[in-house]
Order: structure tokens, then sequence, then C-alpha cells
């Protein structure tokens, strides 16, 4: 079996930092390309990790014939386009989460890869993690009885005006679609531990104590952080 060939397509932060790392760490895999709608970004990037091609476009990324499979770091609202398309070209999908903005959306990808016989990954990488399997494990076990509630906090510090997650666009469809601070990756956690692998939906949310925490301006919006409670 030969090794599973990767493009990576964007140069966002978690991609350049973690993930592509880690692939080339891993055994029978290998990054052969990286693209940017910028061409001097893709090149500088593939450059300093060692990945021997490069695009100035995703498309032309996704033409490529040597790669096998894709990783998808782009903003949130271009997972979907571009797993569809990535689909359409032959590529396995690796995609960032959350998987999509809406479960129809959602169901879209899903049922594009699956016609185009490919595989759809959303990259929550707990899920292979040994620590996360066997706490998963001990739980379904009864390991400390029946679980009654579980209680976590996420948050992150960004202060870069020039942050895409700062853009009007990228706030404004997260706060239309309701993604904003959930924390995907502590939700889905959440709900393995209650459930165990799997999907999980949620049959209850509620928002308390809105105005626990003063809340803070980004942008033209003004951002309040609350507490969810979720029941799964």
């Amino acid at each position: 079996m030969g090794n599973l060939r990767w493009g990576v397509v964007g140069t966002a932060d978690i991609g350049m930092r973690e993930v592509i790392p880690a692939i080339q760490s891993a055994a029978r895999c290998e990054v052969v390309a990286i693209a940017s709608r910028d061409s001097g970004r893709a090149a500088a990037a593939a450059g300093r990790l060692g990945v021997p091609k490069s695009y100035g476009s995703y498309d032309s990324l996704l033409a490529d014939g040597d790669i096998d499979a894709v990783y998808l770091p782009l903003p949130n609202d271009a997972h979907a386009e571009w797993t569809v398309r990535a689909a359409a070209a032959g590529k396995h999908v690796l995609c960032e989460k959350p998987l999509a903005l809406t479960s129809s959306q959602a169901g879209e990808m899903v049922a594009a890869c699956a016609s185009a016989g490919v595989k759809l990954a959303e990259a929550f990488m707990y899920r292979h993690h040994p620590t996360w399997v066997e706490v998963v494990r001990l739980l379904r076990e009864g390991a400390i009885g029946r679980l009654q509630a579980v209680q976590s906090f996420f948050s992150y510090f960004n202060d870069d005006p020039a942050n895409i997650r700062k853009a009007k666009k990228a706030i404004r469809t997260a706060f239309e679609t309701q993604v904003h601070g959930l924390g995907f990756s502590m939700v889905e956690l959440l709900s393995t531990c209650s459930t165990g692998w799997g999907v999980n939906p949620v049959q209850s949310l509620s928002w308390l104590e809105e105005h626990m925490i003063p809340a803070f301006p980004l942008g033209d919006y003004k951002i309040a952080p609350s507490v969810a409670a979720l029941k799964f």
C-alpha cells in the first residue's frame, strides 16, 4: 500500500502549526501540495514546511491527479462549497470543524461525498486521542456511576484586528446560524461523553445567565458571553 497523498486547501494557522506537521509525521502519509488564493503565500508556506508543490488557487490543487485527499482549514462559511468541489474532483476530505453552518448544508456535503465515493471526516482530533478513547470507555462501563452532568469552559484570546474571525461576514454568518461562541469541540466532546461515539443530536439548549460577563465590542457587534446548558 502506498502513501496517502494530501493536499492542503488554505494556509490557516492551525494547518501550518498543527495539522501539516502531524500528517508529515504519520505513517503512510505525505503532504504533496498546498494552495492559497495568494501564490506567494502558498509558495512561502510550502517552502517553510517542506511541501513540494504550491498553487495560487484552490481549484488548481483539486485538479492535481497526484493528490488523494485534502484537508480544508478554511473559514466556516467556505467548508460546504470546497468540500463539494473536492468530492467532485475525487478527493477524500478532512474538513475543519464545524463541518457546516446548517444541518441541511452538512447533509449536502455528506451526499456529495457519498455520490463521489470519497470519505468525509470532520476534524475532531480528540476522537482518536487515547486519553479520550479511554474516558469514553470508562463512562460507558459505569466506572463513576450514572453520568448526571458535565461542566466545561471554552474560550481563547484574540486581539488581532486582521484575524478572519473579526471580519463582518464571518461574525454575521456565525450569529445567523447560532454557531458563535458555542465551542464545537466542547459540545461534541460533551455529547460523546454523555451518549457515546456517533451522531448525538442536542435534545434541548438553554441559555443561562446571559449577563454574567460584561459584553465586549467585536467590529460592529457587541458580544455578550453566556452560559449554555445542553441536554443530549
